[in-house]
């Protein structure tokens, strides 16, 4: 499986399921070692921007930002 489409697997299971990141890293990160990091550092990312990332999302979507949550 690609970084990428690992990263967002496990942020959608972290966001659903209101998982730690770090434990659910240690449980579900399966891609090449190479890519590990990558994907390590997109999910820590994600999480650490996430309110910027919804704030700059909500300034161009004409979606609002809780109709796109993953909770819904």
């Amino acid at each position: 499986m690609k970084a990428r489409e690992n990263a967002l697997i496990i942020l959608n299971k972290i966001e659903k399921e209101s998982l730690y990141a770090n434990l659910e890293l240690k449980n579900s990160l399966v891609c090449e070692e190479k890519d590990k990091t990558l994907a390590v550092e997109i999910i820590y990312g994600v999480l650490r921007y996430k309110l910027n990332l919804d704030y700059v999302i909500s300034q161009f979507s004409s979606v609002k930002i809780k109709k796109l949550s993953v909770n819904n």
